[in-house]
């Protein structure tokens, strides 16, 4: 949108070798970060089951993670490979995410004390 909006001649250049040389890509992103949640989250019963919203939490997370890697990667190294490396730092980083939350879950109190409202509102349903 940037391209035809403001017309910068760095951008433009940008994403121009980007979609000449990684046209798959774009379409790829594009349907993992658009198309593919628009279509499941559509319906209204989708989007009030935890499966389903995992589902597509998990589509949107991938869809993320390839968007930066396809800013990142090819004016850093050229053509786009997936190995060890690329898989060993998400797993790191989704490690290292589990443990901060878990630690500082396991720290906290997760039902509030003194609510005066806490029995009311474990009764509660839509």
């Amino acid at each position: 949108m940037l391209i035809w909006y403001a017309n910068i001649p760095e951008e433009t250049t940008y994403f121009r070798m980007r979609y000449d040389h990684f046209m798959w890509g774009f379409y790829g992103i594009f349907l993992i970060n658009f198309v593919t949640p628009f279509l499941i989250l559509m319906s209204r019963d989708a989007k009030r089951k935890r499966k389903i919203l995992a589902v597509a939490a998990c589509i949107i997370i991938v869809g993320h993670l390839l968007d930066f890697y396809m800013m990142i990667y090819p004016a850093t190294v050229g053509t786009p490979k997936f190995g060890l490396v690329e898989v060993s730092g998400f797993v790191f980083y989704v490690g290292l995410f589990i443990y901060v939350v878990f630690t500082n879950i396991g720290k906290a109190n997760l039902v509030p004390k003194h609510d005066p409202f806490l029995e009311e509102s474990l009764h509660h349903s839509i």
